[in-house]
């Protein structure tokens, strides 16, 4: 055990080395997870839209290049066989065989071709081989044949005695194997043995074909096999070397005559016709599984493989070649170079080579181990640019000329033999020839900045491109000994990932701000044409060129592919071509792309693993048509169901405003890439943006006529035709005719019943303005006779007033005249002996205490102030005379020695009166007599 896990070790790091020896062609795996279906996939067609279908585990699948599409088998089981003729699909499967057809939607449907004749399956029977032969569909199982015929609908069958393997078509003829019995055919209508030799009795045979001049048996386990009317014979064959040992599961012819072999554990062969190994390819190289169940070669010469464990497609027919390297050990190629004698790989590594036509490993070149910057043949010397240094390359062999560190790139000096300027990081140097020796001649001192882009102008100035600085002008002095004198150009700006380069006799400039032309006396000038197809920003990836002098092709790179420009053979102007080789796929090192000339047609392009060769006479245009495979309605529960696809033009309900379409290009070339555009006229007049989606959805679209329209773009070469899908959202039924009737109804009725409301209105309006009116000139005239009455107010309050003024007037005279008479009698007491004075004392009291003079008073004060003496005394009934005498008085707000010679007596006694009255009123201790009387 331990010595068979030991050579499995060897065998195992065997395969991953000699992977590397060979350039394949791109092939693309396809996992179980990414096409949604069963790992195993027995058979493979394609129909005459170009579509894929697989016989997998799961169903009947089908791809389109955009979309994968699973139908489940109609009981469930393993589809083993699928034959596609005409419109229709035929596939077997357990215990049923059929076809599948497009209904209207753009959808499979199945129907069953065994249930429908009724014919009696042997249990568990399953279909492994479909075969067409005339208008013949034949279902092998490994019990029966069963005989379809396309023109009658009948079925018959081949019943035999012992278990079948498989069935062939060759050339017209029917050959089936019969397990233990040998190969028998089919002869009008009867089966005839054709040959029982042992092998075909005990191996399994997988395949046969015409090949020469007799027809190719491939057995299982036991090699390749002639067979004619003598008998069978081994086939020799270079081939069965290497299959020897090997067990063959599935074959398939190729249109050139090339056959497929695909094994059960060591992946595909591809055998010419002179029996030599033209391809291998395995699990060591990338497929997804060494079990090949199923080949196919499709209409643009792609090869399919049905693994164990998913699915394979080649591009055998492409361009593209790769070489890539699984072991790390040739690392990232950054520059390459192919002479008549050698190819040479400048990587991370260091320098690698191998003959040129060979298959053998790339070696190691001795003492180049490091970074490789630049490879350039110069007048037939190869120059190496190095970390370490500049090296020159013989052969397999190099030897290092300058330890200046960093050899960024060489140009030849104009006028000067042998001499070639070299770029390194820290500046520029001169080297040149002395014998048959090279070495550094001078440094041009003076300028010692990175000079990784430059070019020699037809001055003999430089120009050097610095990604973080901008452009430098250098003038020299004659011979390049240093540099007279530089300047950094304010125009163009420093671009990242820049580049300059010499173009037939121009310098340009690039970066993604634009393609700049370099002029003598203006400078750098923008070049329109180069800056549309090099720069943008998502189509710029490098400014990095190569100018082809051989073939006078300027190359660059962009993010959907590669482009060179080259002069047009009647004026001499710039055309360009693309080469549809995405950034995605090329896996380069941005910034440092390279591309090399194997010879005038044949490119190679680094990548991080290895290279891709890129074959220009293989770039043949093609014409590609666009499909439209399905177009979905929704309604407002998010829900999308297919529609029928063939009407121009399709009505929907209002509710029904959600779409979705699908569609696809069948191209399968994985270095084509595929993009869509599309838009809907009715709503989205421009075009979107491409995008490689193959779906587009609208969601609640207004009612109105809508056009979908969608067409592709591959490789940059836009699709022959636009699909055009009319359809139209009817209105919803509050904006339909009938509605705007009943709305036309409703306003004229609310019009009417505005027009009622408002005559009702305007009468209520005009009935509560004359109101309002009469109101107004009512309360004008109140108002009126309310000035009138304030007048009379005004004018009784000034009579008040002045009444008041003549009350208070006369009562001062009152009281005048009682101290004039008072002060009279005081001074005639002490004569009031005299008869004579006591008369006149005797007047003088009778005067004093005169009726009269209270009677005038009373008068007055009742015309001044006539309801307050009766409300006072309706308020106080115990008031007296003398009190309501009081009373008045105080009305007039006269002080107690005021009233006192009214009253003639003391003021004391006033004050004694007053403090009575208050008792009469019943007045509190806060309350003051005067406010009180002044407030009745």
């Amino acid at each position: 055990m331990k010595i068979n896990y030991f050579f499995f070790i060897l065998f195992f790091l065997y395969g991953l080395l000699r992977a590397q020896h060979r350039e394949l062609p791109p092939f693309k795996n396809y996992p179980p997870k990414e096409y949604a279906a069963g790992n195993q996939n027995w058979d493979i067609d394609q129909g005459a839209d170009g579509h894929i279908y697989f016989a997998n585990n799961t169903g009947l699948l089908e791809f389109n290049g955009a979309q994968w599409q699973l139908y489940p088998s109609p009981n469930q089981s393993i589809i083993r066989s699928v034959e596609v003729i005409g419109d229709k699909i035929y596939t077997g499967c357990y215990m049923d065989f059929g076809f599948w057809q497009r209904d209207g939607k753009g959808l499979l449907s199945y129907t069953s071709l065994s249930k429908k004749a009724n014919v009696g399956l042997v249990e568990d029977e399953q279909f492994w081989n479909i075969l067409a032969v005339e208008h013949w569909i034949l279902f092998q199982s490994l019990n029966r044949i069963y005989l379809y015929d396309t023109q009658t609908g009948d079925l018959d069958l081949i019943d035999l005695d012992v278990p079948l393997t498989k069935s062939f078509n060759v050339d017209g003829t029917v050959y089936f194997q019969a397990s233990g019995k040998g190969l028998y055919r089919i002869k009008k209508g009867r089966t005839e043995l054709v040959n029982s030799a042992p092998v075909l009795c005990s191996d399994v045979l997988v395949h046969m074909m015409p090949f020469g001049e007799k027809i190719l048996l491939v057995t299982q386990n036991n090699g390749l096999f002639d067979l004619d009317e003598k008998g069978i014979a081994p086939a020799v064959l270079p081939i069965d070397k290497v299959l020897g040992g090997k067990a063959v599961y599935s074959v398939h012819p190729l249109k050139n005559g090339n056959i497929m072999f695909g094994t059960i554990a060591d992946g595909l062969y591809i055998m010419d016709g002179k029996g030599e190994v033209k391809l291998r390819l395995n699990q060591g190289e990338g497929l997804l599984n060494n079990t090949v169940l199923s080949l196919y070669q499709d209409r643009d010469d792609n090869i399919w493989l049905g693994l164990d464990n998913g699915i394979s497609v080649v591009n055998r027919s492409t361009a593209f070649s790769s070489y890539q390297d699984n072991t790390g050990k040739l690392g990232t190629v950054y520059t390459s170079l192919v002479t008549d004698a050698m190819v040479y790989l400048g990587t991370n590594q260091g320098l690698f080579y191998r003959a040129r036509g060979a298959d053998g490993d790339f070696e190691l070149m001795s003492g180049t181990r490091g970074q490789v910057w630049a490879l350039k043949s110069i007048n037939g010397t190869v120059f190496c640019g190095h970390n370490r240094g500049t090296y020159v390359v013989t052969g397999d062999s190099a030897r290092l000329i300058s330890d200046i560190p960093g050899a960024w790139d060489f140009k030849l000096i104009p006028n000067m033999q042998d001499g070639i300027l070299l770029g390194t990081y820290s500046g520029l140097y001169v080297i040149d020839k002395t014998g048959e020796d090279w070495g550094v001649k001078n440094k041009l001192s003076g300028f010692d900045i990175s000079s990784r882009y430059f070019e020699i102008t037809s001055q003999n100035n430089i120009l050097v491109s610095h990604e973080y600085k901008g452009v430098f002008l250098l003038k020299t002095v004659p011979g390049f000994k240093k540099i007279k004198s530089f300047k950094l150009l304010g125009l163009p700006s420093a671009g990242f990932r820049s580049g300059l380069v010499k173009y037939r006799d121009t310098i340009f400039y690039i970066s993604q701000q634009g393609a700049y032309a370099y002029r003598k006396d203006q400078g750098f000038v923008r070049d329109n044409f180069m800056s549309q197809e090099l720069t943008g920003k998502t189509n710029y990836v490098s400014g990095k060129t190569f100018w082809d002098q051989n073939n006078d092709r300027l190359w660059g790179f962009t993010g959907n592919g590669l482009l060179y420009f080259s002069p047009r053979d009647l004026d001499g102007r710039p055309s360009v071509a693309h080469v549809s080789y995405p950034a995605s796929l090329r896996r380069g090192m941005k910034g440092f792309e390279n591309i090399s000339a194997f010879n005038d047609e044949k490119y190679m392009v680094g990548t991080v693993n290895g290279y891709t060769v890129i074959d220009l006479d293989k770039m043949n245009p093609k014409n590609y048509k666009i499909e439209l495979d399905a177009v979905l309605k929704g309604g407002r529960d998010g829900l999308f169901e297919n529609i029928i696809l063939e009407p121009e033009q399709k009505d929907f309900d209002a509710n029904e405003n959600n779409f979705g379409f699908r569609f696809s290009v069948a191209e399968y070339d994985i270095y084509r890439t595929v993009e869509y555009q599309y838009r809907l006229k009715g709503i989205y007049d421009d075009w979107n943006a491409w995008a490689p989606k193959s779906e587009a959805f609208f969601e609640n679209l207004p009612f109105g006529d809508y056009q979908f329209e969608v067409r592709a773009r591959v490789g940059g070469q836009i699709s022959q035709n636009t699909v055009k899908y009319n359809f139209t959202v009817a209105r919803p039924w509050y904006v339909s005719i009938a509605a705007f009737v009943v709305y036309a109804l409703f306003i004229m009725v609310i019009i009417g019943l505005i027009q009622f409301y408002n005559r009702r209105y305007y009468k209520r309006q005009k009935k509560a303005l004359i109101i309002k009116n009469q109101k107004e000139l009512d309360l004008a005239r109140i108002k009126g006779e309310g000035e009138i009455m304030k007048m009379k107010n005004e004018q009784l309050q000034n009579d008040f007033k002045n009444k008041s003024r003549q009350l208070a007037a006369s009562a001062m005279n009152i009281v005048k005249k009682n101290e004039l008479l008072n002060a009279i009698k005081k001074d005639l007491m002490p004569a009031i002996e005299d008869p004579q004075v006591k008369a006149v004392v005797h007047t003088i009291d009778k005067n004093l205490g005169d009726k009269k003079d209270w009677k005038f008073f009373e008068e007055a004060f009742n015309n001044a102030d006539k309801d307050f003496l009766k409300t006072i005394k309706e308020l106080h009934p115990e008031l007296t005379p003398n009190d309501l005498k009081l009373c008045a008085y105080l009305r007039l707000n006269l002080s107690s020695k005021e009233i006192a010679p009214l009253l003639n007596i003391s003021v004391r006694s006033i004050e004694t009166k007053r403090y009575r009255l208050r008792k009469k009123m019943n007045l509190e201790h806060d309350d003051g007599l005067v406010e009180y009387i002044l407030s009745i």
